[in-house]
């Protein structure tokens, strides 16, 4: 009866390593396929030297739109950084303005209004791009707060080594990639 027993849950490990490996792969061809067609989408050529699990982990729904938010935010960083920086330069094209009008240099006033409509162009532009990630995190943390009981998500670390090619360009790639997979492992659109 023990060696049944025994025997019953070697088999019984070895389904389950067998579930996972085959999970695994899955969560990889997955990922494989999405860089492929992003690969397309962009008109590139990719000589792919490594494309390799390092590791899985499950996190939850909330950690998920977490971490969605936290790169938001390094994004709204970025956009505020930019913008201020327009926002100086358009500072400076006003003095450069006062002072040529004060001297009389029409020219140079046209040229600088020019350059101040630039700049204020690009700092609405960064301002808008603010408001819209600020919303998705607004709605995020609305969803987060929402849900009770936070489905379970795969998370595949993949390391990629690559040469991409645009025509005369080329590029190397060396990088950790996460992707996120459902329950069903399912790739997730970030």
């Amino acid at each position: 009866m023990k060696k049944i027993i025994y025997l019953f849950m070697l088999v019984s490990l070895y389904s389950c390593k067998d579930q996972k490996t085959k999970d695994i792969e899955k969560m990889q061809a997955s990922v494989d396929k999405a860089l492929k067609d992003a690969i397309f989408k962009q008109n590139l050529e990719a000589d792919i030297k490594e494309f390799s699990v390092v590791k899985v982990d499950t996190l939850d729904e909330n950690r998920l739109d977490s971490l969605r938010m936290f790169n938001n935010q390094k994004r709204i960083d970025y956009f505020i950084e930019e913008s201020n920086r327009y926002i100086a330069l358009m500072k400076n094209e006003l003095s450069q303005m006062e002072l040529q009008q004060s001297i009389g240099m029409t020219e140079g006033v046209n040229i600088s209004k020019r350059d101040f409509e630039e700049h204020k162009n690009k700092a609405t532009m960064l301002s808008d791009s603010v408001g819209y990630y600020q919303n998705i995190n607004d709605s995020i943390e609305k969803r987060i707060q929402a849900r009770k009981n936070p489905k379970t998500i795969y998370e595949l670390k993949m390391f990629v080594k690559m040469i991409l090619k645009k025509g005369k360009e080329t590029e190397n790639v060396l990088d950790t990639t996460y992707h996120h997979f459902d329950e069903n492992i399912n790739l997730i659109k970030d």
